[in-house]
């Protein structure tokens, strides 16, 4: 008889929140064949309904109010400025040396990251919310300013969770798919915002919550 080789509880909780996303993908996308193809849309529609209206409620309770708040802003045209100098050899070297450092003990420029005073705030909003997996607020170039949990890489500038709501204005604001994020390790769908200057309605940056699907 073959060994059985036990899988970790982590690669459990993972496969067992797949195939539960999964049956909740098939309910929504997947065309009508059954005997009540009615009673099927309804529910398929009905799923929907409530999916966008818990995504309605978090950009309302939580990505609208973080993007306008004072300390996310201040912190933001703090970073704006410091890495006016930067040109985008250096900001790909700088985001070559954050992912060499996860994974790692010592990861220096990760852990300052972490340790600022908005990151722990932003954590302390997580742990608050059992929605949210995640918090990122970007600068103007897209560089990670302050984070719930470190990131997979420092450089968002070339993602459209920052290129699309940036692009719109101060009003900016982008709903991703369903997806699988490294960071958090969840399923998620990640609500960007523009993060913009109150006294000009300029953007300055943005903020992304990742809100965990398994959650809505």
């Amino acid at each position: 008889m073959p060994a059985i080789r036990l899988a970790s509880p982590a690669a459990c909780r993972a496969a067992s929140l797949a195939a539960s996303l999964a049956r909740v993908l098939v309910a929504l996308a997947a065309p009508v064949a059954c005997s009540a193809p009615g009673a099927f849309a309804g529910e398929r529609i009905d799923m929907a309904a409530r999916l966008t209206s818990a995504l309605d409620a978090v950009e309302a309770q939580v990505v609208r109010p973080l993007a306008a708040d004072p300390e996310v802003i201040a912190a933001v045209a703090a970073a704006n400025a410091d890495r006016l100098p930067l040109d985008q050899p250096e900001i790909e070297r700088l985001d070559r040396q954050w992912r060499a450092e996860i994974g790692r003990q010592d990861r220096a420029t990760i852990a300052a990251m972490l340790a600022a005073p908005l990151s722990a705030r932003l954590r302390d909003r997580v742990k608050a919310d059992p929605r949210i997996a995640e918090i990122l607020v970007t600068d103007n170039r897209g560089l990670n300013v302050a984070l719930s949990a470190a990131t997979s890489d420092f450089w968002q500038g070339d993602e459209p969770k920052f290129l699309v709501p940036f692009a719109a204005g101060p009003d900016g604001i982008l709903r991703g798919a369903v997806e699988y994020d490294e960071s958090s390790h969840r399923f998620v769908v990640q609500i960007s915002a523009t993060v913009a200057d109150p006294a000009t309605a300029a953007p300055v940056g943005t903020i992304t919550v990742s809100v965990d699907a398994a959650a809505l």
